[in-house]
């Protein structure tokens, strides 16, 4: 080659033909020797050419010049068995160079054939390089066998993926190698087996592969080639190891054909369009309604979708195809959003949502039968409404989803308003209702809300327009619940009951006044029962001392008792009618008990030594309750007095005070213990009804049986508490707890009631002056002349009596008196009408007036007070301290 370059140093120059030959052959620059040995030339045979360093001509005296030719012209050259060439080259001498002008011209064809030589194996090696490139891209390893199917040749890069060296595969049959699949792809191998017998291509065989790292699947595709006469020489082909691929493929097979499972299984149509639209995958529900009737070709959703719009199946896009045809398609939204619409004979529920990859599902749910019951459902609730309304009831329906009411114009006549004037929110009724009856609607309303009641009905009274309440019962059921029960709707009536309320009042008031008469019948047979004991006393010893014609001072003792124990019965009546209408005032303030009890056991020291009870002292230490301080020595006389009248003699009655709790108030607790007969449960059961003396009235115990009655009335008014604990022959305990309070810093416990202050002094300065002028108006004679003994003493007061209103009129006129005594109910007038005429006597406008009734309520005294009175004595007076009250009254 050094002798080309100096035979020809312009073609080096313009083709480099050294260089190229060089690279041609695979050997380096400047080894003829080695070219030489490889060509099998004789020892000694040297390229001639200035270049070399001995210019030895060992063939005579011309020259040789070599070049190598492919055997095959059609075949890319190759180097001596060296890469990258795969052909063994056929060589021949191109010619001898002899010196002069012919060689010259040689030389330059020789130089042209290896520049053209020099293209071909260029381009050849280029294509391969393609092909290799591809091959390794397509498949991991590249591959030959013979006609047999031995493996004759493969690529290098088998052994990173198999872990086994190339060499170990060469000569090995196919089905040495590679293991036929069991599973679905087992079908590749038959169709691999009659490929090859018919000397055709085969594609995507897949085979195992046992290799040290485990087991291969390997696809393997390839091609038969054959000689220049045709012959078959074996397959050329490439490998691709897909184990990880088919395990994707496989789950990705699954995956699908769960999917399909799924959307077969789903009551909805549904069908996956791809981002252009196309139809990618659809269940047999959508097919079987939507792809049924579609035409060949139609194979988008906007051609699915404009196919129905022409073909009528959309009532609803009659006369406006095309705006109907862009509305639907423009229902698709990343957000599942669903429509209703009609859909041939009935409707659909669709929702069309795009995904993120552009792909759309598209979802269909038939309502139609919903939508029939909604519908039968509102026919119903028509029909209901117009009977309801027709019958003058009121509609209400509320909806959760908006928190809206309706309400009819019957429920809103109802109250006098408008519907305007009402509105649909539902809290603007409730605050027309009254504030007493809104907890417990608002508990009802709530309690079928949250599914707690099959119904919703309240009765309720609600402000009319006009400001008077209208009594009204609600009725309400939820015709549709979530699926947590929650009520979503309900739909109710409004009913005007206040006929029927007031119906339900006055037929309340009839059975009321129809007790209170047997009550009051009762009551009152029992009153004249009582009444009659000491009035019998009284009349009897009376008609024995009218008999006797003498005086007797027993029978006038016994007169007295009679008289005292009427007087207290009729007091103790007042009281219970005072405490039962509560008109009893009490005055509660820090009381200490201890004194109190202190003072009632002194009190009842000698009714218990008359009855050989040992009275027990009171308990030690201060105990402040909050109390009226009369009202609760009344109570203590009362259980006191008890405990020693019900005693055996010798027995004890004991008092025990602790502090004790109610609930969450402080109290002190009396324990009041005596060692009486006892009583059993029966008897305790009627313990406190009034008149109940629970037998004891045949003992000749004294006592009205309305003594109890009150002190636990009293006590309950007072914040308090009485119990009674007993057994027959074990004695009884009565726990009397009252409220604490706090010690005040000084103050004692009021008095009792005393006499007048200066009552003896005013009776003295009357005595020593002319008479005051006094006019009784009474009607009883009775009583009339009681009150006239009791003055006959007293020459400071001078006594007229007028029977009824018109003597009155005609005494007053001429005597002028000082000091008034009106009857409360005269027979031709009422105590107060008669004062009112007096005043308008000359010289009577001012005179004091005293009403004397046998009204003795509370009521009566404020009346009397209101009217010009100005005192209240309530019958029977008090003989004894009657001169000293006129008298005070005169003193003013």
């Amino acid at each position: 080659m050094a002798a080309l370059a100096a035979l020809l140093p312009a073609l080096r120059d313009a083709c480099g033909a050294n260089a190229v030959w060089w690279q041609g052959t695979g050997f380096a620059e400047g080894e003829p020797g080695a070219v030489i040995a490889a060509l099998g030339l004789p020892d000694g045979a040297l390229l001639p050419g200035d270049g070399h360093p001995d210019n030895s001509q060992p063939f005579g005296s011309a020259p040789w010049l070599l070049r190598l030719q492919p055997a095959d012209p059609g075949a890319p050259p190759t180097s001596l068995g060296r890469e990258p060439w795969s052909e063994p080259l056929g060589l021949r001498a191109t010619g001898v160079l002899q010196p002069g002008g012919p060689q010259l011209a040689l030389a330059a064809q020789v130089a042209q054939a290896l520049i053209d030589a020099h293209a071909r194996a260029e381009a050849w090696r280029q294509e391969a390089v393609r092909r290799g490139d591809a091959g390794r891209v397509a498949s991991d390893w590249l591959w030959e066998t013979d006609a047999e199917g031995h493996i004759v040749w493969i690529s290098e890069p088998l052994h990173p993926l198999t872990g086994e060296p190339t060499r170990a595969e060469l000569g090995r049959l196919v089905s040495q190698v590679y293991t036929p699949r069991s599973d679905e792809h087992r079908e590749s191998w038959t169709r691999y087996q009659q490929k090859r017998a018919a000397r055709e291509p085969f594609r995507d065989l897949l085979v195992d592969r046992d290799v040290p790292r485990g087991r291969l699947t390997v696809s393997i595709s390839g091609n038969p080639h054959f000689d220049e006469a045709g012959r078959f020489c074996g397959y050329r082909g490439a490998n691709r190891e897909v184990t990880e691929e088919l395990a994707i493929r496989r789950e990705a097979n699954r995956s699908r054909e769960l999917l399909e499972q799924t959307l077969a299984g789903l009551p909805a149509r549904v069908m996956i369009s791809d981002a252009e639209g196309r139809v990618l995958l659809a269940n047999a529900a959508w097919r079987d309604n939507m792809d049924a009737t579609l035409p060949a070709g139609c194979n988008t959703w906007a051609e699915t979708v404009a196919h129905h719009v022409a073909q009528g199946h959309y009532p609803d896009a009659l006369g406006r195809e095309q705006a109907f045809l862009a509305w639907r398609l423009g229902l698709v939204s990343e957000a599942p959003v669903a429509q209703e619409l009609r859909w041939r004979e009935g409707w659909a529920l669709v929702v069309d949502r795009r995904l993120a990859d552009g792909s759309v599902v598209h979802l269909s749910l038939d309502i139609t039968e919903r939508k029939r019951a909604e519908q039968a459902l509102v026919d119903a609730e028509l029909r209901w409404r117009f009977a309801l309304e027709g019958a003058g009831d009121g509609v209400w329906d509320w909806d959760a989803a908006t928190d809206r009411t309706y309400f009819s114009e019957r429920s809103a006549q109802m109250l006098g308003l408008t519907q305007a004037q009402l509105g649909a929110d539902w809290r603007s009724r409730l605050s027309l209702m009254h504030p007493d009856d809104r907890p417990q609607v608002i508990a009802a309303l709530h309690a079928h809300v949250e599914g707690r009641s099959e119904l919703y009905e309240a009765v309720n009274r609600v402000r009319h327009a006009d400001g008077h309440y209208v009594w009204v019962r609600d009725r309400g059921k939820a015709v549709l619940r979530d699926a947590n029960g929650r009520a979503l709707r309900i739909v109710g009536t409004h009913s005007d009951i206040s006929h029927e309320r007031e119906a339900e009042a006055a037929a309340r008031e009839l059975r009321a006044i129809e007790l209170a008469s047997r009550s009051k019948s009762e009551f009152l047979s029992r009153v004249s029962h009582e009444m009659r004991t000491p009035l019998n006393a009284l009349l009897g010893f009376a008609r024995l001392l009218q008999q006797q014609g003498r005086y007797r001072d027993d029978y006038l003792q016994h007169m007295l008792v009679a008289g005292m124990h009427l007087q207290d019965l009729i007091n103790d009546v007042l009281d219970v009618q005072q405490i039962e209408q509560g008109l009893m005032a009490l005055q509660c303030q820090p009381v200490e008990l201890t004194a109190l009890v202190a003072e009632v056991v002194a009190m009842l020291q000698p009714l218990a030594q008359s009855r050989q009870v040992q009275l027990g002292p009171p308990p030690g230490g201060p105990a402040w309750v909050l109390a009226d301080p009369q009202r609760l020595r009344q109570v203590l006389l009362n259980l006191g007095s008890n405990a020693i009248k019900y005693n055996r003699p010798g027995g004890g009655v004991r008092w025990l005070l602790a502090e004790a709790l109610q609930g969450r108030v402080a109290g002190h607790e009396l324990h009041l213990h005596d060692d009486g007969m006892g009583m059993s449960a029966l008897q305790l059961a009627r313990l406190f009804q009034p008149f109940e003396r629970l037998g004891r009235e045949r003992t000749g115990i004294e006592g009205t049986g309305l003594g109890l009655v009150i002190a636990l009335r009293l006590v309950e008014a007072q914040g308090g508490r009485i119990t009674v604990q007993s057994q027959p022959a074990q004695g009884t305990k009565v726990q009397l707890w009252l409220p604490a309070a706090a010690a005040p810093g000084l103050g004692t416990l009021p008095a009792q009631a005393a006499a007048p202050a200066g009552a003896p002094a005013a009776v003295a300065a009357l005595a020593d002056t002319a008479p005051r002028r006094v006019l009784l108006v009474e009607d009883d004679p009775l009583s009339a002349l009681l009150f006239g003994e009791a003055l006959r003493a007293h020459t400071g007061l001078a006594l007229r009596v007028a029977g009824n209103g018109e003597m009155a009129l005609a005494v007053a006129a001429q005597w002028q008196p000082e000091l008034l005594v009106i009857d409360g109910h005269l027979p031709d007038a009422k105590g107060h009408e008669l004062l009112a005429r007096l005043r308008t006597l000359p010289g009577l406008e001012a005179v004091p007036a005293v009403m004397a009734t046998a009204d003795a309520m509370p009521a009566d005294r404020e009346a009397a007070l209101a009217r010009g009175f100005i005192a209240h004595w309530p019958k029977p007076l008090d003989v004894r301290h009657l001169p000293a009250q006129l008298s005070a009254l005169l003193a003013r």
